[in-house]
């Protein structure tokens, strides 16, 4: 992971526990477990913009000793700035449909009411279960890690004041 710039990666979490003794079948009422080992659990976050190199960071990881990868997840580097361009252009669409409408004999006027649908948090794709690493040949492509698309979404409510056309005539006058 030497090609990975600074702050692209930290750990996540770093657990040490220590593995005991099983009891035997036959033990002696004294008999107490004695520590055999430890497991060590470590997890690193990798933030990164380079998605072609993902396959190349899994497999650095297996060839540094992990035997699962979990938790891929592709999201956005700036989610608002594409939240922002989505309402944007949801405010425009919906401006553009109720001109449309008003064609039929009226024109718009003020936009008497905005609503901006809620969101829950950026949109996060992530791959589903963990991925077992299984011990490869040096010769072996590193995987291919290929996301979808994300989308990210807005809608709007909109509502607007009709006014008569300009030019028209109202009945009784």
């Amino acid at each position: 992971m030497s090609d990975s710039t600074k702050g692209e990666y930290s750990t996540g979490q770093f657990r040490l526990q220590p593995r005991w003794s099983s009891r035997p079948r036959t033990a002696p009422r004294d008999w107490r477990p004695e520590i055999v080992g430890y497991s060590v659990q470590n997890s690193l976050n990798i933030k990164t913009v380079r998605l072609p190199l993902i396959g190349a960071l899994i497999e650095a990881a297996r060839q540094a000793g992990a035997d699962e990868i979990g938790q891929l997840r592709f999201g956005l580097s700036d989610p608002r700035k594409y939240r922002q361009q989505a309402i944007a252009e949801a405010v425009a669409h919906g401006r553009e449909d109720a001109e449309n409408a008003a064609a039929a004999g009226m024109r718009l006027g003020a936009i008497r009411q905005l609503t901006i649908s809620s969101q829950d948090g950026p949109p996060v794709r992530p791959l589903p279960g963990a991925v077992m690493v299984r011990s490869m040949s040096a010769e072996a492509a590193p995987p291919i890690i290929a996301p979808d698309d994300l989308q990210v979404r807005a809608a709007v409510t909109l509502t607007f004041a009709l006014l008569p056309k300009v030019g028209t005539v109202r009945s009784g006058q």
